[in-house]
């Protein structure tokens, strides 16, 4: 079925092959980003996810069905459980946050140039 689509595009599946395996082996790298948190008087505790684990990209096994429905082979990622201790978050003078000051969380994606990320289920743990 792969050799008569080919044959009746032209060969255009090459090209768009080509295109979405490029694309597949530049998500292979690790993701690093930056978590700020801010407390009730207004300073900053930053932490960069790759100090403490690495942000692997997401695994989307294929779901061989669907193929036989759509062109497009459908899939669902799997999640990567993340946990970042608390006292990992600094201010510029090197202390850590206290639980029950934080007023806000904020992503900061500085450390690549490109990249996807899926977030799900975030929370605090005692």
């Amino acid at each position: 079925a792969n050799t008569l689509a080919q044959a009746e595009t032209g060969g255009k599946k090459d090209k768009t092959d080509k295109k979405d395996a490029k694309k597949e082996e530049e998500e292979k790298e690790p993701v690093d980003f930056t978590l700020v948190l801010t407390d009730s008087s207004g300073l900053e505790y930053r932490v960069k996810l790759g100090d403490f684990q690495k942000l692997q990209p997401a695994i989307k096994p294929p779901v061989f069905k669907s193929g036989m429905f759509t062109e497009d082979p459908e899939s669902e990622a799997i999640a990567q459980y993340c946990y970042l201790p608390l006292d990992g978050f600094r201010n510029s003078m090197d202390e850590a946050v206290t639980a029950g000051a934080i007023r806000s969380i904020c992503f900061v994606f500085d450390a690549e140039e490109k990249g996807t990320i899926y977030m799900d289920q975030l929370g605090f743990t005692r």
